[in-house]
């Protein structure tokens, strides 16, 4: 009597092995396939954004970014003696943000470090890296007439060849910020004293002005101006709060306080 067979035979489990391995290599090449294509669409999206960008007043700290289109980029933080800090690492472009990824332990502060997560706002032919975390800041910038600059020098990033660069409209801001970048300058009067540091004025909501916006508050000699910002908005006046840096401004009825800066 034949003995039964107690498993497959070896030219069966060699089928076996190899129909297996070519399973897994078919596998491995498509998952292969799905990265590369993950990896050139990302590097596609960052080249969109190569170039040299530059933020800072040219004393004090002043920031360059070079971004490569293969994904890279190099950070020099240049401060009056010179360049002090570098920095470099990857780019990523992931939900309509823009990731610094640094090498090096990046602090950042007002004389230390860049910014690492922006959103791309482009403007006419203009390209701004502005931090996710400046957004309103920027907007406020805007009203008050330092953006967009007529120089290198800016508090924000800005692609080098780009300064001389015309703006056309509102810039490309990400969510509903647009609505807080006004249509036209704005200018008014203090109509009533709340406290010493609230007071009506008698412009509003119709003018585009919305709470969280930054005034300029005139008063005789240039020492005694400062900021104040909207606290609430109503049809014809809204509601300002003189900024806790500005203590020598004092708010007086008839005091004049616009969008701008220089007017």
């Amino acid at each position: 009597m034949k003995k039964s067979d107690k498993g497959p035979k070896p030219c069966r489990l060699f089928l076996l092995l190899l129909l297996l391995g070519c399973a897994l290599a078919t596998s491995c090449r498509s998952n292969e396939g799905h990265r590369a294509a993950n990896v050139g669409a990302r590097s596609n999206a960052v080249r969109e954004f190569k170039g040299e960008y530059f933020e800072g007043r040219g004393v004090g700290w002043n920031r360059t970014l070079n971004i490569h289109a293969d994904g890279t980029f190099e950070f020099t933080g240049v401060g009056c003696v010179g360049p002090v800090e570098t920095n470099c690492g990857k780019v990523s472009f992931i939900n309509n943000v823009l990731h610094l990824k640094t090498k090096k332990s990046n602090v950042i502060s007002f004389v230390q470090g860049t910014p690492a997560d922006f959103y791309p706002v482009r403007w006419g032919a203009r390209l701004y890296l502005v931090p996710t975390n400046k957004v309103p800041i920027f907007c406020d910038d805007i009203n008050l007439g330092f953006e967009p600059r007529n120089k290198m020098y800016g508090f924000y990033y800005l692609r080098k060849s780009d300064c001389d660069q015309p703006t056309s409209g509102k810039p490309s801001l990400p969510g509903e910020w647009s609505k807080y970048v006004l249509d036209r300058p704005v200018s008014g009067k203090v109509s009533e004293l709340v406290s010493k540091q609230e007071a009506w004025i008698d412009v509003g909501s119709e003018l585009g002005l919305m709470v969280g916006m930054e005034l300029r508050v005139h008063t005789f000699g240039f020492s005694g101006s400062g900021t104040a910002h909207v606290k609430a908005v109503e049809p014809g006046r809204c509601l300002i709060e003189r900024a806790a840096t500005s203590p020598g401004c004092r708010l007086t009825v008839g005091q004049r306080v616009t969008s701008r800066f220089d007017e």
